[in-house]
This record gives structure tokens, sequence and C-alpha cells, in this order.
């Protein structure tokens, strides 16, 4: 089941965003009114979440994490539906995110709803070029 994250979450989101060594407190969530956290839960307990942040028209996907135990089960899939479906309904014309270039499980995944390469960040990651892709909305 995907739900919206609320402050209540913050555990459990920061047990997964310490993958990326980031660290959210209730007041930098509840201030943001960009920023958008879906997780989904199994049985009780958050095992992926989905960030984007939605300015306007336009989105920027953030984070996407899957514990380990859950991969390839299509839980990315999923949130990265679901994100799609809530920028269109508020009418975001473009969703962007960056992603590291030996990441080919989720380039692949990027691909697979349509986000395109758009530009390449030399060495963005110190020794890993970064990928900037695009999804058009219509």
């Amino acid at each position: 089941m995907i739900i919206e994250c609320t402050v209540a979450d913050i555990d459990s989101l920061n047990d997964m965003l310490a993958h990326f060594h980031v660290h959210i407190t209730p007041a930098s969530f509840l201030e943001d009114p960009f920023s958008v956290y879906l997780a989904y839960q199994s049985h009780h307990e958050m095992i992926a979440f989905i960030h984007y942040a939605v300015m306007y028209e336009r989105a920027e996907l953030n984070y996407i994490y899957v514990k380990t135990d859950y991969r390839g089960g299509k839980v990315a899939s999923l949130l990265v539906e679901e994100m799609i479906h809530r920028c269109s309904m508020k009418q975001v014309q473009s969703i962007t995110l960056e992603v590291r270039r030996g990441n080919e499980a989720a380039i692949q995944l990027y691909k697979k709803y349509g986000f395109e390469e758009i530009s390449v960040r030399k060495n963005y990651y110190q020794d890993e070029d970064g990928i900037m892709m695009e999804k058009v909305l219509k």
C-alpha cells in the first residue's frame, strides 16, 4: 500500500535516507511546501519510499529507495507510477532526475516510464558521471 508520509513517519524515512547520507528533522519536513514523500508499506512496515519536489509546473525526483529484501518486486515501479500520476493531476509539465551512470537498474526503470537522457554531468559523483533525465508530461 502506498501512503503519503507525515511527520510521524520521519524515523522510518530517516532509516532509509541514511543510505543517501541524508537526515530530515520534523521542522524541515513541515516547513518544506514543495516536498512529497510517498512510502510503500507491507504489513505495517515501510519498505520503500520516493521523494520528489513539485515546484509549480515542474517536478524533480530526488530519492527512491527500496529495502534490499524487497528489490525486484515492482515496488519501485509502483512508486514511480504514483509519482507520475500525482504530478499529472497537478498539471506538472515535466519531471527531472539525476542518476549515477552505473546504476543500470534505475536507468532502466526510468526509461520504462518514458524518461530520456538530456545531459551528462561529468564526474558529478567524484568518480562517476551523473545522467540527467526528463519525462515530459502531456
